[in-house]
């Protein structure tokens, strides 16, 4: 029985039919690495990614019982539109406050992925979807059992966010524990170049 040519082997010579196969397989590998590489382009928009457009700009808050004076400041991570990055501030009479905030989307699910790293240590991180212009956001629990949930709703209006914080104890109705709303007062994050 005659064995098939080894390629790799030195002094191996392989026919001509095999070559050929060998040949229209790399560059059908080639190919298609390309055209992948291509569409994973960190450039490239992607719908799914896109609809975090929505958070992009300069926010302030609305809440006139607010005695800090508030911040947001949401922009696409340099050199790509993958993560929304957004860094809300309080100035406050003692001191800045300064919290980060990252949108993120997983495409295997479809989850898209907030981590908020607040200024005292803790990382908060949320998995949720939008339904047309609202969002919900739930909160992962890093103890088992919790019975404690909670949920964060955006509402997109224009350049109105509403946010309303919703917590629920052991399994039972749903009850609002914050209710507030940021307003645009730019579309390009201050303090950011936008290079093209």
């Amino acid at each position: 029985m005659r064995r098939a040519p080894d390629p790799t082997a030195p002094g191996e010579i392989v026919s001509t039919p095999t070559m050929r196969i060998m040949l229209v397989i790399a560059s059908l590998s080639v190919s298609a690495n390309l055209a992948e590489a291509q569409s994973s382009s960190p450039t490239a928009p992607r719908p799914a990614l896109e609809r975090l457009s929505a958070f992009e700009g300069t926010w302030r808050s609305t809440n006139p019982t607010d005695s800090a004076v508030f911040e947001e400041v949401c922009g696409w991570m340099a050199g790509g539109r993958r993560h929304m990055v957004c860094t809300p501030r309080w100035s406050r009479p003692d001191g800045l406050v300064q919290h980060q905030t990252t949108y993120s989307y997983r495409g295997r699910d479809s989850t898209y992925i907030v981590t908020a790293f607040i200024a005292t240590g803790p990382v908060w991180t949320y998995h949720g979807r939008p339904n047309g212009d609202q969002w919900t956001f739930d909160l992962q629990g890093d103890r088992p059992n919790n019975p404690q949930r909670l949920r964060m709703i955006v509402t997109v209006a224009r350049d109105t966010l509403r946010f309303v914080e919703e917590s629920s104890e052991n399994g039972g109705p749903w009850r609002v524990t914050e209710d507030y709303r940021h307003v645009r007062v730019s579309r390009t994050p201050s303090g950011r170049r936008q290079l093209r």
